[in-house]
């Protein structure tokens, strides 16, 4: 066989190599076993073929987080539903808890005033005793002066004008007793019903707040099952009626 057979003879080969290399999806894969060059060429067609299949791995595994993603988030938004029912149920029962106190310490205030006014009254009660005492006694001195003196100068007091004088000192010092009496009972009483007003502030305050707590743990209440029931919801959309569970 001579030089030139031998060499057609491998480009032959070559060339059958290179078809066979073609039916398998490239035939500048089988060109390359004759000439280096070309071998070449048939990188970028296999480089593609990898880039491709990274591609469509790539895009398998984000439909699967994304699969997981969404299979998440129903029960992320039940977390988020149960955390915010807490919070605001929590938030309503402080709420009232406050009002209460407040409540109270308002009364405990109208209890305190009325208390001073109370001790008030009667330190004007007791006070205006010791005044009309006080006048009792000038005037039954003032009396005595009178009748001593009608006695030093002889008069008869039974009777007549000195009588009368008499009659109208005792009737004067009747009523200024009267009258300072009846002044202290009057601010004494005006400060008792200061005090009373302020005990029914105090006693109202108090309902006040036993109604705003009352309410507010009413809230709550509905705030926590409003909360649960949003999160069955939530999750009987996506697993399936109650009926499945329940009948």
């Amino acid at each position: 066989m001579s030089g030139l057979e031998v060499l057609f003879g491998m480009g032959a080969a070559g060339a059958a190599t290179g078809g066979t290399a073609a039916a398998f999806g490239g035939a500048t894969a089988g060109a390359s076993i004759l000439g280096g060059s070309i071998g070449a060429a048939a990188l970028p067609t296999v480089g593609a073929g990898i880039g491709l299949g990274s591609v469509a791995a790539g895009g398998g595994t984000l439909a699967a987080i994304g699969s997981g993603v969404m299979s998440v988030l129903p029960f992320a938004s039940m977390a988020l539903t149960g955390i915010s029912s807490v919070m605001g149920s929590k938030a309503q029962t402080q709420s009232g808890y406050a009002a209460l106190q407040a409540a109270e310490y308002n009364a405990q205030v109208n209890e305190y005033n009325a208390k001073m006014l109370e001790d008030q009254a009667e330190a004007v009660k007791l006070s205006t005793n010791y005044k009309v005492q006080q006048e009792a006694k000038e005037h039954r001195r003032f009396l005595s002066f009178q009748k001593s003196r009608y006695a030093k100068a002889g008069v008869v007091i039974d009777s007549g004008s000195p009588l009368l004088n008499l009659n109208e000192t005792a009737y004067l010092s009747a009523m200024d007793r009267f009258m300072t009496g009846y002044a202290g009972d009057l601010e004494s009483t005006s400060l008792k019903n200061k005090a009373n007003i302020l005990r029914s502030n105090a006693g109202f305050a108090r309902y006040q707040g036993d109604v705003a707590k009352s309410t507010a743990d009413y809230s709550a209440t509905g705030t926590l099952l409003s909360g649960l029931g949003k999160m069955g919801s939530t999750y009987f959309s996506k697993n399936g009626s109650y009926r499945d569970y329940f009948g």
